[in-house]
C-alpha cells in the first residue's frame, strides 16, 4: 500500500490542533508547577509532555518542507516564527 503524504489542509488543521494543545500544557504546567512544584512528578511529566509536542511540531515543520517545498510557510507549525520553540 502506497502512503499519501498529508495535504496542505490537514498540515494547516494540524498546526492548529497542536499549537492549541500546547497552550493547553502550557498553562496545565504552569498551574502545576505552582501548586506541586517545578521538581513534583506532575511538574516534571507537563514538562517533557510540552517538550515531545514541541518536538512533534519540529517534526511535522520538516516533513511540511519535504511535501511542499515551493509552498513552505513557517507559520503552519510555528506561527510565531521558526523560532518558537521554547527552550527548556
Amino acid at each position: 500500500m502506497t502512503r499519501q503524504p498529508m495535504t496542505l489542509v490537514e498540515h494547516r488543521e494540524l498546526g492548529s490542533a497542536l499549537l492549541m494543545i500546547r497552550g493547553t500544557l502550557m498553562r496545565a504546567g504552569a498551574d502545576l508547577s505552582d501548586r506541586y512544584g517545578v521538581a513534583s512528578r506532575a511538574g516534571r511529566a507537563s514538562e517533557r509532555a510540552l517538550r515531545s509536542v514541541d518536538g512533534l511540531r519540529a517534526a511535522m515543520d520538516e516533513q511540511f518542507v519535504r511535501d511542499f517545498p515551493a509552498a513552505f510557510d513557517a507559520t503552519v507549525y510555528f506561527p510565531a516564527g521558526r523560532t518558537a520553540v521554547r527552550e527548556l
